[in-house]
């Protein structure tokens, strides 16, 4: 089993982001559910597996919407249940944030110390 790398540590984020990817040629935007968020990237859930490397721009819906580049690290498909019934498989897709401006990292910064905050309590 390998070592974790993540250079910054994950907090709970359980909030709906929008993503838009490139599926030849044509762009497509859809919603998703975040799980964890860091400075350096997030974990959501989607219904089909992404590629490794691929790019794609997310939409954090905030009272102040911000869009960010990503780039995808793994996409792990997961079996999800509700109590003893299955509810179906979904992918988990981490992705690390590529080519942050400064109001960007600004932005991140605010938002990972607001779940910092909530952490500590």
């Amino acid at each position: 089993m390998g070592t974790d790398q993540r250079q910054n540590p994950r907090y709970e984020y359980r909030s709906e982001v929008e993503l838009e990817l490139d599926f030849a040629g044509s762009a497509r935007s859809q919603r998703t559910l975040a799980v964890n968020l860091s400075a350096g990237g997030v974990c959501f859930e989607h219904r089909e597996a992404l590629r490794t490397e691929a790019r794609l721009r997310l939409r954090f819906l905030t009272d102040d919407p911000f869009d960010v580049m990503a780039q995808v690290r793994y996409s792990t498909r997961v079996q999800t249940s509700i109590g003893e019934v299955e509810t179906g498989a979904v992918c988990l897709v981490g992705v690390q944030f590529v080519g942050l401006s400064e109001p960007q990292k600004q932005k991140l910064a605010a938002l990972v110390e607001e779940l910092a905050a909530r952490d500590d309590d």
